[in-house]
Protein backbone atom coordinates (compact mmCIF):
# COMPACT_ATOMS: atom_id res chain seq x y z
CA UNK A 1 0.00 0.00 0.00
CA UNK A 2 1.07 3.29 -1.21
CA UNK A 3 -0.79 5.42 1.67
CA UNK A 4 -2.54 7.34 -0.53
CA UNK A 5 -5.86 9.59 0.33
CA UNK A 6 -8.98 9.90 -1.58
CA UNK A 7 -11.30 12.22 -1.43
CA UNK A 8 -14.95 11.90 -2.25
CA UNK A 9 -16.84 15.60 -3.04
CA UNK A 10 -20.09 16.75 -4.37
CA UNK A 11 -21.39 20.30 -4.36
CA UNK A 12 -24.90 21.96 -3.93
CA UNK A 13 -25.74 25.39 -4.79
CA UNK A 14 -28.10 27.73 -2.07
CA UNK A 15 -29.38 30.97 -4.02
CA UNK A 16 -30.63 33.31 -1.20
CA UNK A 17 -33.33 35.85 -2.05
CA UNK A 18 -37.26 36.76 -1.46
CA UNK A 19 -39.57 34.28 -2.20
CA UNK A 20 -41.75 36.67 -3.57
CA UNK A 21 -39.72 38.59 -6.16
CA UNK A 22 -39.29 37.77 -9.01
CA UNK A 23 -35.55 36.75 -9.88
CA UNK A 24 -36.29 37.27 -13.97
CA UNK A 25 -35.16 40.42 -13.51
CA UNK A 26 -31.71 40.98 -14.80
CA UNK A 27 -28.82 41.30 -13.46
CA UNK A 28 -27.58 44.29 -15.69
CA UNK A 29 -29.38 46.41 -13.23
CA UNK A 30 -26.97 45.79 -10.22
CA UNK A 31 -23.85 47.44 -11.64
CA UNK A 32 -20.03 47.84 -10.29
CA UNK A 33 -17.73 50.23 -10.92
CA UNK A 34 -13.94 49.73 -9.74
CA UNK A 35 -11.53 52.13 -9.04
CA UNK A 36 -7.90 51.36 -9.11
CA UNK A 37 -5.28 52.64 -6.54
CA UNK A 38 -3.87 56.27 -7.40
CA UNK A 39 -0.21 56.14 -9.08
CA UNK A 40 2.09 55.64 -6.08
CA UNK A 41 -0.51 53.73 -4.21
CA UNK A 42 -1.01 49.57 -4.17
CA UNK A 43 -4.33 49.16 -3.06
CA UNK A 44 -7.53 50.92 -0.82
CA UNK A 45 -9.76 50.13 2.39
CA UNK A 46 -13.08 51.23 2.13
CA UNK A 47 -14.70 53.59 4.67
CA UNK A 48 -18.04 54.86 4.22
CA UNK A 49 -20.66 55.92 1.17
CA UNK A 50 -22.47 58.70 1.58
CA UNK A 51 -25.09 60.43 -0.38
CA UNK A 52 -25.17 63.73 -1.61
CA UNK A 53 -27.84 66.31 -1.70
CA UNK A 54 -27.17 66.72 -5.91
CA UNK A 55 -28.42 62.58 -5.98
CA UNK A 56 -24.95 61.61 -6.31
CA UNK A 57 -22.65 59.76 -3.90
CA UNK A 58 -19.58 60.62 -1.74
CA UNK A 59 -16.76 57.55 -1.61
CA UNK A 60 -14.27 57.08 1.03
CA UNK A 61 -11.44 54.90 1.62
CA UNK A 62 -7.85 54.79 2.95
CA UNK A 63 -5.52 54.22 0.61
CA UNK A 64 -2.04 52.37 1.26
CA UNK A 65 1.52 52.51 0.03
CA UNK A 66 2.92 49.41 0.88
CA UNK A 67 6.09 49.39 -0.86
CA UNK A 68 8.25 50.13 2.03
CA UNK A 69 7.48 47.49 4.94
CA UNK A 70 9.14 49.76 7.28
CA UNK A 71 7.31 53.31 6.75
CA UNK A 72 3.26 53.10 6.79
CA UNK A 73 1.88 55.62 4.19
CA UNK A 74 -1.89 55.41 3.87
CA UNK A 75 -3.66 58.67 3.23
CA UNK A 76 -7.84 59.48 3.30
CA UNK A 77 -9.51 59.44 -0.45
CA UNK A 78 -12.47 60.72 -1.38
CA UNK A 79 -14.42 60.20 -4.52
CA UNK A 80 -17.35 61.89 -6.53
CA UNK A 81 -19.83 60.71 -8.25
CA UNK A 82 -22.88 62.16 -9.94
CA UNK A 83 -26.55 60.89 -9.92
CA UNK A 84 -25.58 58.65 -12.95
CA UNK A 85 -22.40 57.06 -11.25
CA UNK A 86 -19.80 59.48 -13.24
CA UNK A 87 -16.59 60.10 -11.53
CA UNK A 88 -16.66 63.81 -11.12
CA UNK A 89 -13.15 64.18 -9.07
CA UNK A 90 -11.04 61.06 -7.19
CA UNK A 91 -8.82 62.94 -4.74
CA UNK A 92 -6.14 61.81 -2.43
CA UNK A 93 -5.38 64.60 0.67
CA UNK A 94 -2.98 65.45 3.04
CA UNK A 95 0.30 63.88 1.22
CA UNK A 96 3.54 64.80 4.04
CA UNK A 97 5.76 67.06 2.28
CA UNK A 98 8.79 65.60 1.35
CA UNK A 99 7.19 62.16 1.10
CA UNK A 100 7.62 59.86 4.53
CA UNK A 101 6.18 57.84 6.61
CA UNK A 102 1.98 58.86 7.18
CA UNK A 103 -1.20 57.28 8.76
CA UNK A 104 -4.42 59.75 8.28
CA UNK A 105 -7.08 57.97 8.36
CA UNK A 106 -11.19 58.92 7.55
CA UNK A 107 -13.74 58.63 10.79
CA UNK A 108 -16.69 60.47 9.16
CA UNK A 109 -17.57 63.02 6.98
CA UNK A 110 -20.65 65.09 6.67
CA UNK A 111 -22.53 67.46 4.35
CA UNK A 112 -21.47 71.40 5.38
CA UNK A 113 -24.39 73.93 5.76
CA UNK A 114 -22.51 75.90 4.09
CA UNK A 115 -21.63 73.68 0.84
CA UNK A 116 -19.09 70.92 0.30
CA UNK A 117 -18.04 68.68 3.19
CA UNK A 118 -16.46 68.35 6.56
CA UNK A 119 -14.20 65.58 7.09
CA UNK A 120 -12.77 64.01 10.49
CA UNK A 121 -9.68 62.72 10.56
CA UNK A 122 -7.29 60.41 12.64
CA UNK A 123 -3.91 61.70 12.19
CA UNK A 124 -0.52 60.14 13.76
CA UNK A 125 1.84 62.24 11.58
CA UNK A 126 0.72 65.47 12.31
CA UNK A 127 -1.93 66.00 14.31
CA UNK A 128 -4.88 67.02 11.74
CA UNK A 129 -8.46 66.50 13.38
CA UNK A 130 -10.33 68.32 10.48
CA UNK A 131 -10.14 68.80 6.84
CA UNK A 132 -13.19 70.94 4.87
CA UNK A 133 -13.52 70.70 1.51
CA UNK A 134 -15.30 72.38 -1.14
CA UNK A 135 -18.29 70.97 -3.32
CA UNK A 136 -15.59 70.03 -6.04
CA UNK A 137 -13.45 68.25 -3.53
CA UNK A 138 -10.58 71.12 -3.30
CA UNK A 139 -9.09 71.33 0.05
CA UNK A 140 -10.25 74.75 1.79
CA UNK A 141 -8.06 74.17 5.40
CA UNK A 142 -7.26 71.65 7.96
CA UNK A 143 -6.81 71.85 11.21
CA UNK A 144 -6.11 70.81 14.74
CA UNK A 145 -8.10 71.30 17.68
CA UNK A 146 -5.83 70.04 20.29
CA UNK A 147 -3.16 68.33 20.81
CA UNK A 148 -4.14 65.25 23.16
CA UNK A 149 -7.74 64.56 21.04
CA UNK A 150 -6.24 61.37 19.12
CA UNK A 151 -9.58 59.00 18.71
CA UNK A 152 -11.46 62.04 17.07
CA UNK A 153 -15.11 61.76 15.21
CA UNK A 154 -17.84 63.82 13.88
CA UNK A 155 -21.07 63.11 15.10
CA UNK A 156 -23.56 65.36 13.70
CA UNK A 157 -24.27 68.62 11.88
CA UNK A 158 -26.78 71.65 12.51
CA UNK A 159 -27.22 74.73 10.30
CA UNK A 160 -24.96 76.31 13.06
CA UNK A 161 -22.50 73.94 14.35
CA UNK A 162 -20.98 70.52 14.45
CA UNK A 163 -20.63 68.12 17.44
CA UNK A 164 -17.60 65.50 17.82
CA UNK A 165 -16.49 63.08 20.15
CA UNK A 166 -12.87 62.85 21.35
CA UNK A 167 -11.48 59.39 23.12
CA UNK A 168 -8.34 60.61 24.50
CA UNK A 169 -7.02 57.13 25.21
CA UNK A 170 -8.47 53.35 25.02
CA UNK A 171 -9.01 53.59 28.72
CA UNK A 172 -10.87 56.54 30.42
CA UNK A 173 -13.22 57.53 32.87
CA UNK A 174 -14.67 59.71 30.82
CA UNK A 175 -14.72 61.47 26.61
CA UNK A 176 -15.02 64.57 25.41
CA UNK A 177 -17.78 65.70 23.80
CA UNK A 178 -17.33 69.04 21.10
CA UNK A 179 -19.28 71.74 19.78
CA UNK A 180 -17.57 73.40 16.58
CA UNK A 181 -18.48 76.21 14.58
CA UNK A 182 -18.85 75.73 10.66
CA UNK A 183 -15.35 77.25 10.54
CA UNK A 184 -13.77 74.34 12.84
CA UNK A 185 -13.79 76.40 15.86
CA UNK A 186 -14.54 75.23 19.35
CA UNK A 187 -17.27 76.39 20.88
CA UNK A 188 -17.48 74.22 24.01
CA UNK A 189 -16.09 71.10 24.83
CA UNK A 190 -17.79 69.31 28.21
CA UNK A 191 -16.34 65.76 29.88
CA UNK A 192 -19.21 63.11 29.59
CA UNK A 193 -18.59 61.15 32.81
CA UNK A 194 -19.01 57.38 30.94
CA UNK A 195 -15.67 55.03 32.10
CA UNK A 196 -14.91 53.12 29.10
CA UNK A 197 -12.71 50.98 27.47
CA UNK A 198 -11.45 50.90 23.61
CA UNK A 199 -10.97 47.58 21.65
CA UNK A 200 -8.77 49.76 19.31
CA UNK A 201 -9.81 53.12 17.80
CA UNK A 202 -13.55 51.76 16.62
CA UNK A 203 -15.77 54.67 16.70
CA UNK A 204 -18.62 52.70 14.67
CA UNK A 205 -20.15 53.18 18.71
CA UNK A 206 -21.13 56.28 18.52
CA UNK A 207 -24.49 57.48 16.76
CA UNK A 208 -26.65 60.63 16.43
CA UNK A 209 -30.24 59.91 17.47
CA UNK A 210 -33.44 60.94 15.35
CA UNK A 211 -34.25 63.65 17.89
CA UNK A 212 -30.70 65.00 18.00
CA UNK A 213 -29.61 63.24 20.64
CA UNK A 214 -26.33 60.85 20.91
CA UNK A 215 -26.47 57.41 21.66
CA UNK A 216 -22.87 55.61 22.90
CA UNK A 217 -22.34 51.82 22.88
CA UNK A 218 -19.21 51.18 25.29
CA UNK A 219 -17.04 48.71 26.29
CA UNK A 220 -17.16 48.18 30.38
CA UNK A 221 -13.80 48.34 31.93
CA UNK A 222 -11.68 45.75 33.91
CA UNK A 223 -14.45 43.10 32.65
CA UNK A 224 -13.51 39.15 31.51
CA UNK A 225 -15.60 38.11 29.51
CA UNK A 226 -15.83 41.76 27.70
CA UNK A 227 -19.33 43.58 28.81
CA UNK A 228 -20.74 46.54 27.30
CA UNK A 229 -23.47 49.19 27.91
CA UNK A 230 -25.42 51.61 26.15
CA UNK A 231 -25.92 55.37 26.82
CA UNK A 232 -27.79 58.27 25.57
CA UNK A 233 -26.89 61.70 25.88
CA UNK A 234 -28.01 65.24 25.62
CA UNK A 235 -26.31 67.45 22.93
CA UNK A 236 -25.11 69.60 25.80
CA UNK A 237 -23.42 66.34 27.52
CA UNK A 238 -25.74 65.31 29.92
CA UNK A 239 -25.79 61.61 30.63
CA UNK A 240 -29.89 60.82 30.12
CA UNK A 241 -29.44 57.19 31.36
CA UNK A 242 -26.88 54.68 30.87
CA UNK A 243 -27.74 50.70 30.53
CA UNK A 244 -27.07 47.76 32.45
CA UNK A 245 -23.89 45.86 31.60
CA UNK A 246 -24.54 42.94 29.31
CA UNK A 247 -22.21 40.54 27.15
CA UNK A 248 -20.15 42.11 25.08
CA UNK A 249 -21.06 40.65 21.04
CA UNK A 250 -20.25 44.17 19.27
CA UNK A 251 -20.56 47.64 20.05
CA UNK A 252 -21.68 48.87 16.51
CA UNK A 253 -25.10 50.56 16.42
CA UNK A 254 -27.35 52.55 13.96
CA UNK A 255 -30.45 55.05 14.64
CA UNK A 256 -34.18 54.25 13.69
CA UNK A 257 -36.73 56.43 12.47
CA UNK A 258 -38.82 57.56 15.66
CA UNK A 259 -36.74 56.48 19.01
CA UNK A 260 -34.93 53.24 18.71
CA UNK A 261 -31.43 51.81 17.91
CA UNK A 262 -29.96 48.63 16.57
CA UNK A 263 -27.47 46.91 17.73
CA UNK A 264 -25.01 44.85 15.63
CA UNK A 265 -24.30 41.25 17.60
CA UNK A 266 -21.84 39.21 15.53
CA UNK A 267 -24.25 38.59 12.60
CA UNK A 268 -27.44 39.11 14.57
CA UNK A 269 -29.59 42.23 14.77
CA UNK A 270 -30.99 43.19 18.04
CA UNK A 271 -33.59 45.95 18.34
CA UNK A 272 -34.03 48.54 21.38
CA UNK A 273 -36.31 51.50 22.09
CA UNK A 274 -35.68 54.69 22.81
CA UNK A 275 -34.38 53.68 26.62
CA UNK A 276 -31.96 51.00 25.83
CA UNK A 277 -34.62 48.07 26.36
CA UNK A 278 -34.09 45.10 23.88
CA UNK A 279 -37.38 44.65 22.03
CA UNK A 280 -36.48 42.12 19.50
CA UNK A 281 -33.97 40.26 17.44
CA UNK A 282 -33.65 38.64 14.02
CA UNK A 283 -32.72 35.28 13.42
CA UNK A 284 -28.09 34.53 13.74
CA UNK A 285 -27.35 35.36 11.08
CA UNK A 286 -30.08 38.38 10.04
CA UNK A 287 -28.90 37.16 6.79
CA UNK A 288 -28.27 33.25 5.74
CA UNK A 289 -24.36 32.86 4.44
CA UNK A 290 -23.38 36.36 5.42
CA UNK A 291 -19.75 36.54 7.72
CA UNK A 292 -19.72 39.95 8.65
CA UNK A 293 -22.86 42.96 8.54
CA UNK A 294 -23.03 46.24 8.70
CA UNK A 295 -26.68 47.99 9.32
CA UNK A 296 -28.17 51.46 8.55
CA UNK A 297 -32.40 51.95 8.18
CA UNK A 298 -34.59 53.28 5.98
CA UNK A 299 -37.13 56.04 6.72
CA UNK A 300 -40.09 53.76 7.04
CA UNK A 301 -37.98 51.26 9.77
CA UNK A 302 -36.60 48.86 7.09
CA UNK A 303 -33.11 47.88 7.42
CA UNK A 304 -30.56 47.47 4.68
CA UNK A 305 -27.49 45.17 6.10
CA UNK A 306 -24.00 44.79 4.24
CA UNK A 307 -21.26 43.30 4.29
CA UNK A 308 -19.90 39.77 3.29
CA UNK A 309 -20.71 36.37 3.06
CA UNK A 310 -19.26 32.92 3.76
CA UNK A 311 -18.04 32.97 0.29
CA UNK A 312 -16.03 36.13 0.54
CA UNK A 313 -18.20 38.05 -1.59
CA UNK A 314 -19.65 41.53 -1.22
CA UNK A 315 -23.76 41.78 -0.44
CA UNK A 316 -26.46 44.13 0.23
CA UNK A 317 -29.53 42.95 1.57
CA UNK A 318 -33.20 44.78 2.88
CA UNK A 319 -34.95 43.84 5.85
CA UNK A 320 -38.86 44.66 6.78
CA UNK A 321 -39.34 45.61 9.96
CA UNK A 322 -39.65 42.10 11.25
CA UNK A 323 -36.36 40.90 9.67
CA UNK A 324 -38.03 39.15 6.25
CA UNK A 325 -36.13 39.39 3.77
CA UNK A 326 -37.38 41.55 1.18
CA UNK A 327 -34.36 41.41 -0.98
CA UNK A 328 -30.66 40.84 -1.49
CA UNK A 329 -27.99 40.69 -3.84
CA UNK A 330 -24.35 40.01 -4.37
CA UNK A 331 -21.76 42.88 -5.92
CA UNK A 332 -22.31 41.58 -9.97
CA UNK A 333 -19.96 38.82 -11.02
CA UNK A 334 -19.33 41.06 -14.93
CA UNK A 335 -15.77 40.29 -15.47
CA UNK A 336 -13.94 42.78 -12.93
CA UNK A 337 -12.36 41.91 -9.93
CA UNK A 338 -14.97 40.34 -7.78
CA UNK A 339 -15.79 42.36 -4.39
CA UNK A 340 -15.34 40.87 -1.21
CA UNK A 341 -17.43 43.42 1.30
CA UNK A 342 -19.55 46.49 0.59
CA UNK A 343 -20.59 49.11 3.46
CA UNK A 344 -23.96 50.15 2.21
CA UNK A 345 -26.04 53.11 1.92
CA UNK A 346 -30.13 53.27 1.47
CA UNK A 347 -30.92 54.78 -1.78
CA UNK A 348 -34.50 56.96 -2.33
CA UNK A 349 -35.62 54.68 -4.79
CA UNK A 350 -35.81 51.86 -1.88
CA UNK A 351 -32.27 50.06 -3.00
CA UNK A 352 -29.18 50.77 -2.10
CA UNK A 353 -25.61 51.59 -2.72
CA UNK A 354 -22.23 50.89 -0.89
CA UNK A 355 -18.42 50.81 -1.76
CA UNK A 356 -15.85 47.98 -0.85
CA UNK A 357 -12.69 46.68 -2.17
CA UNK A 358 -12.41 44.09 -4.44
CA UNK A 359 -10.51 40.90 -4.13
CA UNK A 360 -7.15 42.41 -5.62
CA UNK A 361 -7.40 45.77 -3.25
CA UNK A 362 -8.88 48.09 -5.59
CA UNK A 363 -11.73 50.57 -4.66
CA UNK A 364 -15.31 49.23 -5.91
CA UNK A 365 -18.93 51.36 -6.01
CA UNK A 366 -22.06 48.73 -6.41
CA UNK A 367 -25.71 50.09 -7.44
CA UNK A 368 -28.35 47.51 -6.63
CA UNK A 369 -31.58 47.94 -8.46
CA UNK A 370 -32.76 44.11 -8.94
CA UNK A 371 -33.42 40.92 -6.40
CA UNK A 372 -30.52 38.67 -7.92
CA UNK A 373 -29.90 36.55 -4.35
CA UNK A 374 -26.71 35.78 -2.42
CA UNK A 375 -25.44 32.48 -4.27
CA UNK A 376 -22.70 29.93 -2.39
CA UNK A 377 -21.32 26.84 -3.62
CA UNK A 378 -21.54 24.30 -0.60
CA UNK A 379 -18.93 21.64 -1.55
CA UNK A 380 -18.91 18.76 0.94
CA UNK A 381 -16.88 15.35 0.73
CA UNK A 382 -15.38 12.72 2.69
CA UNK A 383 -11.15 12.11 3.26
CA UNK A 384 -10.54 8.34 3.55
CA UNK A 385 -7.09 6.36 3.50
CA UNK A 386 -6.58 4.03 0.16
CA UNK A 387 -6.01 0.91 1.73
CA UNK A 388 -6.49 -0.69 -1.60
CA UNK A 389 -4.70 1.55 -3.75
CA UNK A 390 -7.25 1.99 -6.70
CA UNK A 391 -8.03 5.51 -5.95
CA UNK A 392 -11.65 4.97 -5.12
CA UNK A 393 -12.84 6.06 -1.94
CA UNK A 394 -14.73 2.76 -1.09
CA UNK A 395 -16.95 2.37 2.16
CA UNK A 396 -15.18 0.88 4.70
CA UNK A 397 -12.00 2.14 4.04
CA UNK A 398 -10.63 4.23 7.19
CA UNK A 399 -11.30 8.05 7.14
CA UNK A 400 -9.10 11.04 7.90
CA UNK A 401 -9.87 13.33 10.66
CA UNK A 402 -8.92 16.97 10.82
CA UNK A 403 -7.31 16.85 7.42
CA UNK A 404 -6.87 20.20 5.93
CA UNK A 405 -9.26 21.21 2.93
CA UNK A 406 -8.21 23.32 1.24
CA UNK A 407 -9.99 25.17 -1.70
CA UNK A 408 -7.80 28.27 -4.15
CA UNK A 409 -7.29 29.80 -7.29
CA UNK A 410 -4.98 32.58 -8.41
CA UNK A 411 -6.84 35.21 -6.05
CA UNK A 412 -8.16 33.32 -3.16
CA UNK A 413 -8.20 31.23 -0.62
CA UNK A 414 -10.73 28.72 1.55
CA UNK A 415 -10.34 26.31 3.96
CA UNK A 416 -11.72 23.94 6.10
CA UNK A 417 -10.97 20.58 8.26
CA UNK A 418 -12.54 17.25 8.27
CA UNK A 419 -14.67 16.25 11.07
CA UNK A 420 -14.11 12.66 13.11
CA UNK A 421 -15.81 10.75 10.52
CA UNK A 422 -13.68 11.89 7.64
CA UNK A 423 -16.68 14.38 6.34
CA UNK A 424 -16.09 18.03 5.23
CA UNK A 425 -17.80 20.97 4.32
CA UNK A 426 -16.99 24.85 2.71
CA UNK A 427 -18.53 27.31 1.11
CA UNK A 428 -17.46 28.83 -1.98
CA UNK A 429 -17.88 31.91 -4.52
CA UNK A 430 -18.45 31.25 -7.81
CA UNK A 431 -15.70 30.14 -9.52
CA UNK A 432 -12.94 27.57 -10.45
CA UNK A 433 -10.84 26.04 -7.93
CA UNK A 434 -8.74 23.64 -7.47
CA UNK A 435 -8.99 21.23 -4.30
CA UNK A 436 -6.32 19.97 -2.09
CA UNK A 437 -6.57 17.49 1.25
CA UNK A 438 -3.60 17.46 3.59
CA UNK A 439 -3.69 14.97 5.99
CA UNK A 440 -2.13 15.16 9.67
CA UNK A 441 -0.17 12.24 9.92
CA UNK A 442 2.63 11.58 7.80
CA UNK A 443 3.39 9.33 5.06
CA UNK A 444 -0.12 9.94 3.46
CA UNK A 445 -0.55 11.60 0.31
CA UNK A 446 -3.21 12.83 -2.07
CA UNK A 447 -4.03 9.88 -4.56
CA UNK A 448 -2.55 11.29 -7.73
CA UNK A 449 -5.59 10.30 -10.00
CA UNK A 450 -7.80 13.03 -7.28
Amino acid sequence: MKNFLQVKISWIGLLLAAVFSPLYISAQQNQKWVFPAPAGFDRDVAYFTLNTPDGGFLLSSSTLDESNPFSAYQLPRLIKLDADQNTEWDNVYLPPTPPSGALILPTAILDAPDGGWMMSINDDTTGLHLLRLDEDGGQLWAKTLNPSWFYFRLLSVAPDHYLAVNFTSTIGNSFTLIKLGLDGEIISTVEVPLPFRMLGPDLYGAVEMANGDLLFSLYVPNTLPAKMRFARVSPDGTVLWESTPVQAGGIRIAPLPGDGFINIQGTQLKRHDGQGNLVDASPSPAVPNTAEINVAAYPDGSLLVSGYTVGNRGFLAKLAPDYSIVWSAEAPDDGQPAVTRLIGTPTSDGWAAGCGETVDGQMAFVRIQANTGIYINTLTGTVRKDGNDNCIADAGEASVQHARIHAFNANESFMTFSKNDGTYEIKLPAGDFELEAEPNEPFFYLCPDF
